[in-house]
């Protein structure tokens, strides 16, 4: 009696599948982009599916820090004991503009565990300073290591 149920069953479903229609793609009513710019392309043929200011600049802000991040962990040997020291550079190359900070102060040590979360909760640029210095010597160093 099982048997005969475990194959009719399995008949069922095979035959369902062969006779399933695929849907090419799918409309989302009701949806709306509030990003004051989009671009939404193909990644198969790079046609633009839809876009909205594509030509318009706009800053990277957090797309850094995430790469900034993706390189602690790529670089880092054991994120829970290694140390970055907040040096005045990192601090005071930012003072007056308005960027976002996780008010580290000179000298103080995080380990890298602790940039991680800096860089990505408070979005802290003393944070991404620091780190930059310390895997790649210097701020313009790590840019080239992110490049």
């Amino acid at each position: 009696m099982k048997k005969t149920f475990l194959s009719i069953f399995l008949s069922v479903v095979v035959l369902a599948s062969l006779f399933s229609v695929n849907v090419g793609a799918y409309q989302i009513s009701g949806f709306e982009i509030k990003a004051e710019g989009v671009l939404l392309s193909s990644l198969d043929t790079g046609e633009v599916i839809f876009s909205r200011n594509a030509d318009k600049r706009f800053y990277p802000a957090s797309l850094t820090k995430i790469m900034t991040a993706l390189l602690v962990m790529e670089n880092s040997k054991d994120l829970e004991s290694e140390i970055i020291t907040i040096s005045k550079s990192a601090i005071d190359s930012l003072l007056g503009t308005g960027a976002s900070m996780g008010n580290l102060k000179e000298g103080e040590e995080i380990t890298a565990l602790q940039a991680l979360y800096f860089l990505m909760l408070p979005s802290a640029n003393d944070c991404a300073n620091a780190v930059a210095e310390h895997y790649g010597g210097s701020i313009a160093g790590f840019v080239g290591m992110m490049n």
